[in-house]
Protein backbone atom coordinates (compact mmCIF):
# COMPACT_ATOMS: atom_id res chain seq x y z
CA UNK A 1 0.00 0.00 0.00
CA UNK A 2 2.95 2.66 0.56
CA UNK A 3 4.24 2.36 -2.90
CA UNK A 4 0.64 2.58 -3.95
CA UNK A 5 0.53 5.87 -2.40
CA UNK A 6 3.46 6.82 -3.27
CA UNK A 7 3.68 6.62 -6.66
CA UNK A 8 -0.03 7.93 -6.89
CA UNK A 9 1.42 10.95 -5.28
CA UNK A 10 4.40 11.49 -7.69
CA UNK A 11 1.97 10.93 -10.91
CA UNK A 12 0.01 13.87 -9.51
CA UNK A 13 2.81 15.69 -9.59
CA UNK A 14 3.37 16.03 -13.02
CA UNK A 15 -0.19 15.24 -14.06
CA UNK A 16 -2.05 17.84 -11.76
CA UNK A 17 -1.84 20.85 -13.76
CA UNK A 18 -3.02 19.48 -17.01
CA UNK A 19 -6.28 17.64 -14.63
CA UNK A 20 -6.70 20.87 -13.40
CA UNK A 21 -5.81 23.56 -15.73
CA UNK A 22 -7.32 22.00 -18.91
CA UNK A 23 -11.34 21.96 -17.44
CA UNK A 24 -10.62 24.88 -16.05
CA UNK A 25 -9.61 26.86 -18.80
CA UNK A 26 -12.28 25.23 -20.75
CA UNK A 27 -14.82 26.57 -18.36
CA UNK A 28 -13.63 30.11 -18.83
CA UNK A 29 -13.14 30.45 -22.20
CA UNK A 30 -16.52 29.26 -22.96
CA UNK A 31 -18.02 31.92 -20.29
CA UNK A 32 -15.60 34.34 -21.86
CA UNK A 33 -13.86 33.95 -25.13
CA UNK A 34 -11.01 36.70 -24.46
CA UNK A 35 -7.91 36.19 -22.22
CA UNK A 36 -8.34 37.67 -19.19
CA UNK A 37 -8.39 37.24 -15.30
CA UNK A 38 -9.70 33.71 -15.49
CA UNK A 39 -6.88 32.66 -17.29
CA UNK A 40 -3.97 34.51 -14.43
CA UNK A 41 -6.43 32.42 -11.73
CA UNK A 42 -5.87 29.06 -13.58
CA UNK A 43 -1.97 29.68 -13.95
CA UNK A 44 -1.96 29.91 -10.19
CA UNK A 45 -4.24 27.61 -9.37
CA UNK A 46 -2.70 24.80 -11.89
CA UNK A 47 0.78 25.68 -9.82
CA UNK A 48 -0.67 25.89 -6.48
CA UNK A 49 -2.20 22.30 -6.50
CA UNK A 50 1.30 20.85 -8.45
CA UNK A 51 3.09 22.51 -5.03
CA UNK A 52 0.77 21.13 -2.75
CA UNK A 53 1.35 17.64 -4.46
CA UNK A 54 4.86 18.06 -4.48
CA UNK A 55 4.27 19.04 -0.57
CA UNK A 56 2.25 15.78 0.48
CA UNK A 57 5.05 13.26 -2.12
CA UNK A 58 7.78 15.10 0.41
CA UNK A 59 5.91 15.04 3.73
CA UNK A 60 4.53 11.08 2.90
CA UNK A 61 7.89 9.42 1.69
CA UNK A 62 9.41 10.96 4.54
CA UNK A 63 7.38 10.00 7.09
CA UNK A 64 6.39 6.38 5.38
CA UNK A 65 10.22 5.40 4.59
CA UNK A 66 12.64 7.24 6.84
CA UNK A 67 16.02 6.29 5.40
CA UNK A 68 14.69 8.51 1.93
CA UNK A 69 14.00 11.71 3.47
CA UNK A 70 16.61 13.40 2.59
CA UNK A 71 16.92 12.20 -0.92
CA UNK A 72 12.84 13.07 -1.17
CA UNK A 73 13.57 16.37 0.74
CA UNK A 74 15.86 17.12 -2.45
CA UNK A 75 13.24 16.83 -4.78
CA UNK A 76 11.64 19.88 -2.98
CA UNK A 77 14.58 22.48 -3.39
CA UNK A 78 14.71 21.16 -6.96
CA UNK A 79 10.81 22.25 -7.31
CA UNK A 80 11.43 25.46 -5.37
CA UNK A 81 14.58 25.60 -8.15
CA UNK A 82 12.60 24.88 -11.26
CA UNK A 83 9.42 26.70 -10.19
CA UNK A 84 9.77 29.17 -12.68
CA UNK A 85 10.42 26.48 -15.21
CA UNK A 86 7.07 24.57 -14.53
CA UNK A 87 5.11 27.84 -13.74
CA UNK A 88 5.84 28.91 -17.16
CA UNK A 89 4.86 25.28 -18.52
CA UNK A 90 1.70 25.40 -16.52
CA UNK A 91 0.59 28.56 -18.27
CA UNK A 92 1.52 27.16 -22.01
CA UNK A 93 -1.07 24.56 -20.80
CA UNK A 94 -3.41 27.29 -19.88
CA UNK A 95 -2.86 28.96 -22.97
CA UNK A 96 -3.05 26.37 -25.43
CA UNK A 97 -6.12 24.76 -23.72
CA UNK A 98 -7.74 28.71 -24.59
CA UNK A 99 -6.85 28.84 -27.86
CA UNK A 100 -8.06 25.34 -28.98
CA UNK A 101 -11.34 25.57 -26.69
CA UNK A 102 -11.63 29.24 -28.76
CA UNK A 103 -10.63 27.27 -32.09
CA UNK A 104 -13.07 24.30 -31.47
CA UNK A 105 -16.33 27.11 -30.73
CA UNK A 106 -15.04 28.98 -33.70
CA UNK A 107 -15.46 25.81 -35.72
CA UNK A 108 -19.11 25.26 -33.97
CA UNK A 109 -20.37 28.34 -34.76
CA UNK A 110 -19.24 28.00 -38.86
CA UNK A 111 -20.62 24.83 -38.83
CA UNK A 112 -24.22 26.15 -37.65
CA UNK A 113 -24.15 29.38 -39.93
Amino acid sequence: MKEFMESFLFYMMFISPALVGIPLQVVATRKKPVIGGFLAINCIATSVVQFIFVVLYVFYVAYAFPGQAEAVGWIMVAYILLSLVLISINTAIVFITHFITKWVMNKKIKRVE
